[in-house]
């Protein structure tokens, strides 16, 4: 994969440069724009990904009555992706059943 897209980004780069020859400024913006956007997509579903990975491995956590790792789980899930409802709600179950009410409150 790694070599597939050192390929794409290689052609990008060869494209560009044609086009900077041509003076065609304007195709040149809009193709790094949307190279940088597509970017930040691909990182942003490799986040939520991981983010849902580790949900998952928290209720498991959980469900084996393991909560000081549940809660270790949830907390870098929700730094992956603050959007997870489920994380919250699980992190705030958990501190509840290990005696923090206090923090199990603010999830």
């Amino acid at each position: 994969m790694d070599c597939e897209v050192s390929n794409v980004w290689l052609a990008f780069f060869r494209w560009i440069v044609s086009q900077i020859r041509r003076k065609k400024m304007t195709r040149i913006i809009f193709a790094v724009g949307m190279a940088l956007l597509l970017s930040r997509v691909t990182i942003a579903e490799e986040a939520t990904d991981e983010a849902k990975e580790l949900l998952i491995k928290a209720s498991k956590a959980a469900d084996a009555g393991e909560s000081v790792k549940a809660v270790e789980l949830t907390s870098a899930a929700i730094k992956r992706n603050p959007s997870l409802a489920n994380a919250y709600y699980l992190r705030g179950r958990e501190h509840f059943r290990i005696g923090k009410v206090d923090e199990s409150v603010v999830d």
